[in-house]
């Protein structure tokens, strides 16, 4: 038991639920709202916390990024480097104005627009699932061409709030294992 330390009323309280899915594919006006900076061994990334602006039927959705700042794989470093040069550009960060950026706050509440994919859940190389998020395809740079109008360009997907089913095999684990056995299920049937 778990006391509680108050008395909580549910009936009080709004239970409305949201829907935490993809935002789908398109053309969105974004801001970062939080950023910082995580540490793991030698390796540093910038994450950060996109809000949607528009279109309006997604304003305040959220999208995360996440950019490798110093890495110990040349690779993953180069890339971290060039998509984050590109969210500067895209925000207008002038560095011959504003000096070369060191803390990633002085990106926050700057509207920006991108392409945003969604990629789809799915299993690694390496065997390892992941889950469908979405990410940033493009960024629309405002010194070069003039951005696009927010626009959806890919049906949302519907999201029917049931989990994916196991594959066949764990499916039928616990089942022949309790055959095999002779042994009763906890709900009473063989």
């Amino acid at each position: 038991m778990a006391r509680l330390g108050t008395t909580f009323t549910p009936t009080e309280h709004e239970t409305e639920q949201n829907d935490f899915g993809n935002v789908p594919e398109g053309i969105y006006q974004l801001e970062i709202i939080t950023s910082e900076v995580r540490k793991d061994g030698n390796n540093e990334a910038v994450t950060v916390t996109y809000a949607v602006i528009a279109p309006e039927e997604y304003k305040g959705r959220y999208i995360f990024d996440w950019f490798d700042i110093n890495h110990n794989d040349p690779e993953y470093q180069r890339r971290g480097n060039q998509n984050f040069a590109r969210l500067c550009r895209a925000i207008g960060y002038d560095e011959s104005k504003e000096g070369p950026l060191e803390d990633s706050e002085s990106l926050h509440l700057r509207m920006f627009t991108a392409k945003v994919k969604d990629n789809p859940a799915g299993v690694s190389k390496a065997g390892k699932p992941f889950k469908a998020k979405n990410s940033i395809g493009k960024f629309f740079f405002p010194d070069m061409e003039e951005a696009p109008a927010p626009e959806i360009t890919a049906p949302a997907a519907a999201n029917d709030n049931r989990r994916a089913a196991a594959p066949a095999q764990q499916q039928a684990r616990p089942v022949a294992a309790a055959a095999a056995t002779g042994a009763r299920r906890p709900w009473g049937a063989k």
